[in-house]
């Protein structure tokens, strides 16, 4: 199971593809960009992910957009993310997707997971 306190390349097995990937996604959910010497030299844990998206969120959060059809909102996160973890649920369990890539998503939907708690109280069933 993920925690906040697990190592990103220790303990979930990433490298550095998914490292990359999985910022991405980060990047896209909260509207951010993390810079690539951060995630190289800062980010270890999933923690150090989790806090670094949270203030980056908040230093580079813009005025309000008033021209947006859908304001980013927490029930828009929420939705967002437990889309996303369906997702990858999904995507694990096609069988047709090497063993690899399921490994992969498992792990990316466990990081969804513990972003869904720390931010939401609980995890998606």
């Amino acid at each position: 199971m993920v925690t906040l306190d697990a190592k990103i390349v220790d303990d979930l097995g990433f490298d550095s593809l998914d490292n990359i990937e999985t910022i991405m996604e980060i990047e896209d959910l909260f509207g951010i960009e993390i810079d690539d010497n951060v995630v190289a030299e800062e980010i270890k844990t999933v923690r150090h992910l989790v806090d670094t998206a949270f203030i980056l969120r908040a230093i580079n959060s813009p005025a309000p957009d008033t021209t947006a059809t859908e304001p980013l909102n927490a029930n828009s996160v929420r939705i967002y993310i437990d889309n996303t973890i369906q997702q990858k649920r999904a995507y694990q369990g096609d069988k047709t997707n090497g063993i690899m890539a399921r490994e992969k998503a498992k792990h990316q939907v466990e990081v969804l997971q513990v972003m869904r708690e720390e931010l939401f109280g609980s995890r998606l069933s």
